[in-house]
């Protein structure tokens, strides 16, 4: 008897300390061996009875590293288990390990199998005890097994350094899995509990007592570590049912009374730090020796309800109330199903009972907003620049937004509560209240009168464009033409004014815009070795020139797309001239006929030098058969710098060579040129200048008087020059294949053009536009290494 009068007191106490307390979010327990228990239908039954009899929902899996998770047939014997837990109310499964290693190795790739959520791990639970100096100091379990693997020092600090690491790492890859990262602690400091707290989702604080008396004070100081990141944490105490603690006092008391006190007292204690803790529930280590003869009392009713959607919507909206934790219902309006749905505003709670027991349920406000009243007036007549504005009302609240629409379809940017239309159609305006709720105003007809192009407006000389008027049935342009449409091929602004039911409008005018074509024709020059020179003299009619396009017999030469072409073979030419307007037009066809002169490419003989001064030098060859051009090149030995001279065809064989420096000896040779193309140099001939100024020894009367009387050519040559045209060519002679540059300077040393060009050996022709350039004088350069010749340009565009 008095066994049992005990037990009745402990019923009475049971019941007394759950008319207050709500049921933990967490209530679970580790389990140890597991490996013992997988695949054993008996202990797999037994565990997960206890743990339904003992509402736990969570259990902690410690020994998974004795089970080959990557082995098919544990794998499914593990999915299988953790499955059928969820029958048993146990919606957690957590893995436990002391690395981050025992869950990239083993659980992680054990998740990453199983296609059906309900199968997978969904806690990660790292348990490292830092804190036992017996296990971390050199010889401890942890300092050989971790610490010094991974370069820690084997001591509390180091082998916290490395709990952080793998925390840090276990709460990444719990992330990537859905799982919750989870770790359990004992002894810390302050600047430990926040780094702790700021890489996991759960913490289970070390609580172990030998009764439930005070196991929040024995917890109290750690859990202010934790609220010191100042944001909240979640955090379960851990109570241990082993012998040394809690065990026997389990014999005579439910393990719920345990987390009941614990959150008595923390309900009790008015630090302000408590706002940063959330104690989630509970942990019990571990079920090996959890008492299993005591009989629970009866769970209390917990009335809960649950909306199953949003409590504020609409009027004419609704939501369905849920009660659960009895039999038996009785809500605030009367009604005794299990779920009502609500359409009118007001506070909804639920007695619910289930035999003699009975809970009122949480209170849940319906908060139902009347619908926004739209509509819209039209300013003025239904044609062109008509304006639509609200005169909605919000029904609730007040009116958060406006969309204006055109047929139906939203228009976009049309935000405002007013709406100018810009084309017909039927327009209506919703409008949202700040309570969320819509409604959509009667859809009003609008006329607008508009003018619509059948193409570009911006035209040719002979083009024309229709105009077309929409939105009345008369009309009146602004050039007095009565129909819908008018034909335009004259520049002008066009607007119309549109009848339509008695009244008028406007349309806003529509510019055209009528371009003059270009002038097309050019010149040809005379016969060369090279061909014919076609050179443009066209006008732009409108704006510039754009584009040239020559043809020969009618087709288009592939790159003929300058200013000048070199016509190489008979033919009828024509140019094809655009101007910045997009205008074209065709020159006239010439019929040109190509004739190339006679050239010989002939290797020069005889050559000799007369000495004149320090400076000057005549030099001699042989007459030469017809050829385009002569070029002369010379070097001061030694130097590695080449001069040179290009003379156009003479019977003149003789060059005086001037700039030279005293007492130097130089080598000089002489080629022939036709086009393109030229002859071998010359045999190298030699002289060497005076040391003095004196007279020459050298007869002066010798001198060819045809020579006396040339025109010296310089050795860079420009054409045409002045530039007239746009476009100024250059041709020179180059001894090597190099990368130069084309500078251009103008009269105030200002260097307005400065270009890279390629350049290969001998003869070489470059040109650049000089649209762009002001009228003057300019100075061009060729550089090629140490070498630079010079030409002065006159720029002519005006």
């Amino acid at each position: 008897m008095k066994h049992s009068y005990f037990r009745i007191l402990i019923l009475c106490l049971f019941l007394t300390t759950f008319s207050y307390a709500q049921t933990p979010v967490l209530r679970g327990m580790y389990v140890s061996k597991f490996s013992q228990i997988l695949g054993n239908t008996v202990k797999e039954d037994s565990l997960l009875r206890y743990a339904q009899d003992s509402s736990f929902n969570y259990m902690a899996l410690y020994d998974l590293h004795n089970i080959s998770l990557s082995n098919s047939t544990n794998a499914n014997k593990m999915a299988a288990f953790i499955k059928r837990a969820k029958n048993f109310g146990v919606t957690h499964i957590g893995a436990t390990g002391e690395s981050y290693s025992s869950f990239s190795g083993r659980i992680v790739p054990y998740n990453n199998s199983r296609a059906d959520a309900n199968e997978k791990f969904n806690v990660f639970n790292l348990e490292f005890e830092f804190w036992i100096s017996s296990s971390v100091n050199p010889g401890g379990y942890y300092c050989t097994q971790y610490l010094i693997p991974n370069n820690c020092p084997c001591d509390t600090s180091g082998a916290f350094r490395f709990f952080i690491d793998q925390l840090r790492r276990i709460d990444s890859v719990g992330n990537i899995q859905n799982a919750i990262s989870e770790t359990y602690v004992g002894w810390f400091n302050q600047g430990q509990a926040q780094q702790i707290a700021n890489n996991v989702d759960r913490i289970l604080l070390h609580a172990y007592r030998t009764s439930n008396s005070s196991v929040y004070s024995y917890s109290k100081t750690r859990l202010s570590y934790f609220a010191s990141v100042n944001r909240t944490v979640e955090v379960a105490p851990i109570f241990s049912a082993e012998p040394d603690f809690m065990g026997p006092w389990l014999n005579s008391n439910p393990q719920i009374a345990a987390y009941n006190k614990y959150m008595t007292d923390f309900n009790a204690d008015n630090n302000s730090w408590k706002q940063h803790i959330n104690i989630s529930g509970y942990q019990w280590f571990h079920y090996g020796y959890m008492p299993k003869n005591y009989t629970a009392a009866p769970a209390p009713i917990v009335a809960l309800v649950n909306a199953a959607g949003p409590t504020t919507f609409c009027n004419g909206g609704s939501v369905t109330l849920t009660a659960s934790g009895g039999s038996n219902y009785l809500w605030s309006n009367g009604a005794t199903s299990a779920s009502i749905t609500v359409s009118t505003s007001g506070s909804y709670n639920c007695e619910v009972s289930s035999g003699s027991a009975s809970a009122t349920s949480n209170t849940v406000t319906v908060t139902v907003n009347n619908l926004p009243t739209a509509t819209i007036t039209a300013g003025g007549s239904t044609q062109s620049g008509i304006i639509l504005s609200s005169n909605s009302t919000a029904g609730s609240g007040s009116i958060a937004s406006y969309q204006w629409m055109n047929d139906g379809v939203n228009i976009s940017g049309a935000t405002s509560s007013t709406f100018t239309p810009s084309v017909s159609g039927n327009y209506s305006l919703r409008v949202s209240n700040s309570g969320g709720c819509s409604s959509t105003s009667t859809a009003m007809s609008v006329t607008v009168a508009s003018i619509s192009a059948s193409g570009n407006t911006d035209i040719c000389q002979g083009e024309t464009v229709t105009l077309t008027a929409g939105g009345g049935t008369s009309y009146l342009w602004s050039n007095g033409e009565t129909g819908s449409s008018i034909t335009v091929n004259t520049s002008g602004s066009y607007s119309c004014e549109v009848f339509n039911s008695g009244s008028s409008a406007t349309t806003t005018g529509i510019n055209v815009n009528v371009n003059n074509l270009p002038v097309s024709s050019f010149v040809a020059g005379t016969n060369t070795s090279n061909g014919v020179s076609l050179n443009s003299n066209s006008s732009a009619g409108s704006g510039t020139i754009i584009a040239y396009q020559w043809m020969l017999d009618g087709s288009m030469i592939p790159g003929a797309t300058s200013q000048i072409y070199l016509a190489t073979s008979s033919g009828n030419y024509s140019l094809e001239v655009t101007n910045s307007g997009g205008c074209k037009n065709m020159s006239s066809i010439q019929s040109i006929t190509v004739n190339p002169s006679s050239c010989n490419l002939t290797v020069p003989s005889g050559l000799t030098s007369f000495v004149l001064s320090t400076s000057s030098v005549l030099i001699k060859w042989n007459s030469l058969p017809q050829a385009d051009s002569v070029i002369i090149r010379y070097s001061r030995d030694g130097s590695g710098v080449y001069q040179y001279v290009r003379l156009p065809y003479s019977s003149v064989n003789t060059y005086q060579i001037n700039g030279l420096i005293a007492n130097a000896k130089y080598s000089w040779r002489v080629k022939t040129v036709c086009g393109y193309v030229s002859s071998a140099y010359s045999a190298k001939n030699s002289f060497k200048t005076s040391n003095r100024n004196t007279a020459s020894v050298v007869n002066i009367n010798k001198i060819s008087d045809d020579y006396l009387n040339m025109d010296q050519e310089r050795e860079l040559v420009a054409y045409p020059n002045p530039s007239k045209g746009g476009v100024i060519y250059f041709s020179f002679l180059v001894d090597e294949e190099q990368t130069g540059r084309l500078s251009l300077m103008d009269m105030t040393g200002r260097t307005v053009i400065n270009n890279p060009v390629q350049l290969i050996e001998g003869d070489n022709n470059i040109h650049f536009e000089t649209n762009s350039l002001p009228s003057g004088i300019y100075f061009a350069t060729i550089l090629m290494g140490e070498q630079k010749i010079m030409k002065k340009i006159i720029v002519q565009n005006n």
